[in-house]
Formats: structure tokens, C-alpha cells, sequence
């Protein structure tokens, strides 16, 4: 068509070469007079072609543009409401950006002094747990339960709880309880090697536990626990493992706040829902006088304290400089959170704008190295909240994407979520 276009507009070129005299004449003032003629025609063209380019490209980009990504490509990026746009960082009701380190969260280099142990060997246990004679217990991305003696400064694989991607754990007595991104609420009696699913369905709503994030345990051998999203995890074969980094970022760009805190009641073997409606329920750690139980809410950049009393969930921790991931009880009562990447502007930028998220979330997994600067942040707060301690590496260069601290006789033992290692430092 744009071939045709141009040979209609173009002078025929034999009758201007054979042309002189009066004729030449003419046909000089036809061709002044076609010369702008032509000229649109060839701004015509282009646009035409422009126009095409535009349409094939819109096109090709209409499954990116409608759909999310796995496990979300059944429908594009959601509105994301008011409230949970103005409480991401750098929103009016947000965390500071850029973040304010001060007072007791003041910067310092403390995390960078950090041992790495195993390395190469324990690759993204998330949580790290100690059994009362000081062995080490690590579970990584795989499903394999580490086991590491007081002294010996060796690791051994004990048990296999996969197939799956287990995140947070706490030891019970001779029992590991397990949180299972796959697979549910699991527990493995130590003293067998038997493996047995706790919980995979809310009893009170009948919706599966497609996402089991972190857990603590109560002294009777209740466990509370988080479901982050309804939505499930992706197998990545190239990696070779669960990627819940790319279900977290899918769960952050689709708006879908679907998070939930859980009671597994030991006694009667029932599960039921506390809080719903997280964006990204995460952390979990049960008070020491065991009244309230604490939740984290990652994309939230805060964390939730409910009352088991009444059920009645208020604000514990607000505006966190760093992006939240596990929380844990500090022998003195507080609680250390950690923080597994510093706070980024990109949520804030792109939440009013769901169909920009629906397109970024088809290659932001590409541009991650890029968009995520590293950095570790162990943040304590006091029983009542306030900023109490802080360990960070600011850079990442000892210590990054830490997702649990847990202190045990003066030191800090420390999850790794991306990492082939965990870490220790004294206080």
C-alpha cells in the first residue's frame, strides 16, 4: 500500500526527460508545484510507517500489557487502594525516602564484622534455629536440613523435607516445625527423621495455604504463622529451585494484598485466621508473655501487633528504613527485625499506575541487579516498639538480603535468603 502511495505521487520520469521548449516549461512548473506535494507525501510515508511500527509493537505487547506474569497470568495488575498507596516508602503516610538511620537505628558498620560459615555448602536457608546443646540448624532452599555440632565447624545433611521451597522454621523440643512455601505447615520429629503436614487449609475459610512464609511456636505448641499471598510459588528449573523472590516481586507489582496470620492449635489440630488483608504477610515471633504475636507486613514497610485476647490488631513498628522480612523474640523481651534490602522508590512511583505494573513485571526480574541496591539491617525494638539497637552493612559488601536474626548468648545468628551461607557476629 505505501508502495502504491509513492508511485501515484511520483512524476512520471520519462515524460520530464523527453520534454523541452514550451513543454519543458510546464512540466518545470508542474514539478515546483509537486515538489511539496511530494514532500508530504514523504512525511505521509513515514508517519504511515511510524503508525504501523506502532501497531505491531502495541500488538505484540497486548499479552504484557493484559497479563502478569506466572502465577498472576490470569489477569493484569490490580488498583492499588488508597490507603496502601500512601503507606509505601516515600508516600505521605510512609518510611522517610531516602530512609532516616538516627536515635538507637543510627548507621554503622557492625554487620560487615559478620562470619560467614559454610559457605558454598548452605545455600538460602532463610532462618537459622539453635537446639538446646547448641547445634546449628539451617534448611535450605532445596529442602535439606542441616546440622552443625557445637565446635566442630562442620555442617552435615541430616534430613530431606522437600520437594519444595521451606522458608521459616523454630525448633520445638525434638520437633522442627516448618514453613513450607509449597507444601504448608510441616513438622519433622528430629528423634524419627518423620515428616508430617500440619496444616495446608484454613479451617475457618477453606482457603489452601498456597504460600507459607515464616512461624512461631507458643509453649503448649501452638504455631502461629503467615500465608504471605493466595497465590502460590514458581519452580524456576534454570535455577533449579521455588523462586519466591519472583512471587514476592509478582505478589508487589499485581497489588494483591491477600496476606494472612494463622493459629495452628496443637490440642485440636484446626487452623484458623487471625488478620487477613496483608500486603505480603511475612515475619512472625510470638511475645514473651505470650498475650500477642507480632506479623510483619513487607510491603508495608511495618509491623502488626494482635492482641489473642481480643483479636484486636494494632500498628507495633511504622516506617522501617529498610524493607521488612523476619521478625524474631530477643531474649530481653524486644524483637529484631531484618531487613532484607534498603527501600526502594519504584512501588511508590509505579502504584497508581496498574497497567505500567502489569508491563514492568515482565522484565523487572531482569533488571533486579540494577533496581535493588544490596544491604543488611538487623533493627531491634524494645517489648513496647521503639528503636533499641541496630547492626547494619550498608552496602552488602559481608552481609546481604539477611532474613532472620536471631540472637543466642550474645550473638546474632543470621538467615540468608539469596545467599550459600549464614552468618554469625557477636554483639
Amino acid at each position: 500500500a505505501l508502495r502504491a502511495l509513492e508511485a501515484k505521487i511520483r512524476p512520471p520520469g520519462a515524460i520530464l526527460a523527453c520534454c523541452s521548449g514550451h513543454r519543458a516549461g510546464i512540466n518545470s512548473d508542474r514539478a515546483r508545484r509537486l515538489k511539496p506535494d511530494r514532500k508530504q507525501a514523504q512525511q505521509t510515508t513515514a508517519m504511515l510507517k511510524l503508525a504501523a511500527a506502532a501497531a505491531a509493537a502495541a500488538l505484540l505487547a497486548v499479552p504484557y500489557a493484559t497479563r502478569l506474569p506466572y502465577p498472576y497470568d490470569d489477569a493484569a495488575a490490580q488498583p492499588v487502594a488508597d490507603a496502601f498507596r500512601r503507606r509505601v516508602a516515600g508516600a505521605e503516610d510512609g518510611s522517610a525516602f531516602p530512609p532516616a538511620f538516627e536515635g538507637a537505628w543510627a548507621p554503622n558498620d557492625r554487620l560487615t564484622k559478620a562470619a560467614r560459615l559454610f559457605e558454598g555448602q548452605v545455600k538460602g536457608s532463610e532462618s537459622v534455629a539453635t537446639l538446646e546443646d547448641g547445634t546449628l540448624v539451617m534448611l535450605d532452599r532445596e529442602g535439606w536440613v542441616f546440622l552443625s555440632k557445637p565446635g566442630t565447624g562442620k555442617a552435615s545433611k541430616q534430613w530431606y523435607v522437600g520437594p519444595g521451597r521451606p522458608l521459616g522454621f523454630h525448633a520445638h523440643g525434638d520437633k522442627l516445625v516448618i514453613a513450607c512455601s509449597t507444601k504448608g505447615l510441616l513438622e519433622l520429629d528430629m528423634a524419627t527423621g518423620k515428616l508430617r503436614v500440619l496444616s495446608n487449609m484454613a479451617d475457618d475459610t477453606r482457603v489452601p495455604l498456597n504460600y507459607v512464609n515464616d512461624l512461631d511456636v507458643a509453649k503448649n505448641g501452638d504455631v502461629y504463622f503467615s500465608s504471605s499471598t493466595a497465590r502460590g510459588v514458581v519452580y524456576a528449573p534454570r535455577k533449579g529451585f521455588h523462586d519466591t523472590m519472583h512471587s514476592y516481586l509478582m505478589n508487589l507489582f499485581s497489588g494483591d494484598a491477600t496476606g494472612r496470620l494463622l493459629k495452628y492449635e496443637a490440642a485440636t489440630g484446626r487452623t484458623t485466621t487471625l488478620v487477613d488483608g496483608l500486603w505480603y504477610a511475612n515475619g512472625v515471633a510470638v511475645a514473651r508473655d505470650e498475650k500477642s504475636v507480632l506479623v510483619v507486613e513487607t510491603n508495608q514497610n511495618r509491623v502488626h501487633r494482635v492482641d489473642l485476647a481480643t483479636g484486636i490488631s494494632e500498628i507495633f513498628v511504622d516506617k522501617l528504613p529498610a524493607v521488612p522480612d523476619g521478625v524474631t523474640r530477643a531474649p530481653d523481651g524486644g524483637f529484631w527485625i531484618a531487613g532484607v534490602v534498603p527501600l526502594s522508590p519504584l512501588p511508590r512511583l509505579l502504584a497508581p499506575y496498574p497497567r505500567l505494573r502489569t508491563l514492568v513485571a515482565h522484565v523487572v526480574g531482569h533488571l533486579l541487579p540494577l533496581l535493588a541496591k544490596p544491604g543488611a539491617f538487623a533493627l531491634k525494638v524494645d517489648a513496647a516498639g521503639a528503636p533499641a539497637d541496630a547492626l547494619y552493612d550498608l552496602k552488602g559488601a559481608r552481609v546481604r538480603t539477611l532474613s532472620a536474626v536471631v540472637e543466642t548468648d550474645g550473638k546474632l545468628w543470621l538467615g540468608n535468603l539469596g545467599g550459600d551461607f549464614v552468618s554469625v557476629v557477636d554483639l
